[in-house]
């Protein structure tokens, strides 16, 4: 049985990009205190920091971190059943496009790529999105991992 990931086992990390250049501001409060390694390439990270995690992202993901499992082909047998639904493809049931009505602001993840579990999270108001403030919001963002994620140090 796989292990759970956690937070501790997060070496680098990939930041998808947010609205506002949140994840630029993101990315030098993390490089500062040193907690994870950021990095270009998202092939290379142990974890994303994103601000959206819907079907879009999923799918990104699926294509950067393909899934060990092989698809299985069709059977004769379900393909010709006329009692098959049609809302079921590849064997799991169909569900509409995970799309917010309006664009994400102020959510913040930390999704660990092999297992495509959130690993942590937060929420942070983006009312002023002048950059001193998104600098002073990204602080509070790394400040709270920090805490959460490395509570002895």
């Amino acid at each position: 049985m796989a292990q759970t990931p956690s937070i501790e086992s997060v070496k680098t990390v990939y930041f998808w990009p947010m609205r506002h250049s949140l994840d630029q501001y993101l990315a030098e409060q993390l490089s500062t205190e040193g907690m994870f390694q950021v990095v270009v390439d998202p092939k290379i990270a142990d974890a994303i920091i994103t601000e959206r995690i819907d079907a879009p992202f999923l799918k990104a993901m699926d294509e950067l971190f393909p899934t060990a499992v092989p698809a299985a082909p069709p059977s004769q047998e379900s393909a010709a059943s006329p009692e098959t639904p049609s809302s079921v493809e590849d064997g799991l049931p169909s569900r509409p496009a995970n799309r917010p009505l309006g664009q994400p602001a102020g959510t913040v993840f930390l999704v660990h790529s092999a297992s495509r579990r959130v690993l942590w999270s937060t929420f942070i108001d983006q009312k002023d999105v002048l950059p001193k403030n998104l600098h002073r919001q990204a602080r509070s963002v790394v400040g709270r991992l920090k805490r959460e994620a490395f509570p002895r140090e």
